[in-house]
């Protein structure tokens, strides 16, 4: 079963959104939305990247998810009435469609498929936080981490994954040099190249095939 366009909305339904909200432009680094932040509202990355992650007591940044154009965050706040769980920043040049919940709930009206495309792109992320539960609980480092870059290079649409290795621990939840020791060993499969910033798959249907071997379960 392939979700892969369903972590982001259709180009035409970002269109037709524009006409309800406001596209704000942040430089890199700057704060869109805080950890905690209650004010109900929809955003949809335009241009740009969105880091969301978050700042533990002690300073220490943890990447959870870098979002891409078309892809949405803050919808816990309209269907939940809960507050956020994360801090979502700019990575460099960035724009974003906000809709607080009056213009939300106009845009519902005039589009009728959103909140349907809005479900299933929330099912679609409930089945991926679940994914990775079971990950975490039995597969070892170096699965994960497989999966982990199949996972960006199918949205993304390249087997050539641009990503710090630093950032990718980050997402992974492990230390850089776990990370490091994990990625050599795909390496030395053949699986996977190492380059400055980037991480290149070899043959992403073979990479596929290993991580299902690994995992010992029947694939979705």
């Amino acid at each position: 079963m392939s979700t892969d366009n369903l972590h982001k909305l259709p180009d035409e339904m970002v269109l037709l959104l524009c006409e309800f909200g406001q596209t704000v432009f942040y430089s890199s680094d700057k704060l869109i939305h805080a950890r905690g932040d209650v004010k109900p509202g929809l955003s949809v990355v335009i241009s740009g990247l969105v880091k969301v992650g978050n700042y533990g007591l002690d300073g220490k940044y943890c990447l959870t998810r870098v979002l891409e154009p078309g892809e949405t965050f803050g919808e816990f706040t309209l269907f939940g009435n809960l507050p956020r769980t994360h801090n979502a920043e700019s990575l460099g040049d960035t724009e974003v469609l906000q809709l607080n919940a009056s213009e939300f709930d106009l845009a519902c009206q005039r589009i009728p498929q959103l909140k349907d495309t809005l479900l299933a792109s929330l099912a679609t992320k409930l089945h991926d936080c679940l994914e990775i539960l079971d990950d975490v609980r039995r597969l070892p480092l170096t699965v994960r981490l497989a999966k982990t870059l199949v996972t960006i290079a199918k949205t993304r649409g390249t087997n050539d994954v641009v990503i710090r290795q630093s950032d990718l621990a980050d997402v992974t939840g492990v230390t850089v040099l776990s990370c490091h020791k994990a990625l050599n060993v795909l390496t030395e499969q053949g699986l996977i190249k190492l380059a400055y910033g980037r991480i290149i798959i070899n043959d992403r249907s073979a990479f596929t095939r290993w991580i299902e071997q690994k995992s010992e379960l029947t694939s979705l």
